[in-house]
């Protein structure tokens, strides 16, 4: 299944879409010149938020590192640029099959689903495009494993995992401040994690350990909460 996605995703990305959005142009610059210099288009070393004059808030840092180490072994291209993406897509796909895999005893069953999904318009457009938009999906995917497995053989590891999953989804995309959160307050509901200060220490700490670098990048650019807040007009 993951290599018919790849077959599709993956391929004649330069043709279709005929050319670079505006977003994918920005994304691109920026993991271009991670890839060259290990800095973004402002001079920060290894920023967690690459700011920009026209959106200062800054762009997700997951897409734009995975596409600067593609950009390290392969020439500069607008498929080298969208070829990233379209292997996360690939994975969610893959993901998808390997926890639907898990709960359904039917062997067809898995493969129906994930080939419904690798043929959703939506999936599929976003997989072409150089946006972060589907970024967290393989984070919320891993994380619906990790608790899967969990609810299989309690293991206070698995939900450490599976919290850190959901913390590197904030990464991934701008709603994942939003998103992620709420999926970890699921956790704690699922597994009834409030009866035992244990499974909530296991399960906090592997949420906010992956979140070290952004609250020391807040504590460093305390102004990015205002930008962001201005960036998305809710000052208005």
């Amino acid at each position: 299944m993951g290599l018919a996605a790849a077959a599709v995703y993956a391929t004649r990305l330069s043709h279709a879409p005929i050319y670079l959005t505006h977003d994918e142009v920005n994304f691109s610059l920026q993991s271009i010149a991670v890839a060259q210099t290990g800095r973004d288009l402002n001079g920060r070393l290894l920023p967690v938020y690459f700011a920009e004059p026209e959106f200062t808030a800054g762009r997700d840092p997951v897409m734009i590192y995975v596409t600067a180490l593609g950009l390290t072994v392969l020439p500069l291209s607008d498929a080298a640029v969208r070829l990233p993406t379209a292997l996360v897509g690939v994975l969610i796909v893959v993901l998808l099959l390997v926890l639907h895999a898990r709960l359904s005893p039917r062997a067809w069953s898995p493969i129906v689903a994930a080939a419904f999904l690798a043929l959703s318009p939506g999936l599929f457009i976003h997989s072409r495009l150089a946006l972060s938009v589907i970024y967290p999906l393989p984070f919320v995917l891993l994380w619906l494993l990790a608790l899967f497995e969990y609810d299989v053989k309690p293991r206070p590891w698995l939900l450490f995992a599976g919290a850190a999953s959901l913390g590197l989804g904030i990464y991934g995309y701008l709603a994942g401040v939003l998103m992620m959160p709420l999926y970890l307050a699921m956790t704690v509901w699922f597994t009834r994690a409030w009866r035992s200060p244990r499974l909530l220490a296991w399960i906090a700490g592997g949420f906010a350990i992956v979140l070290v670098p952004i609250a020391l990048w807040h504590v460093a650019y305390p102004e990015r909460y205002a930008d962001l807040i201005h960036a998305y007009r809710f000052d208005d």
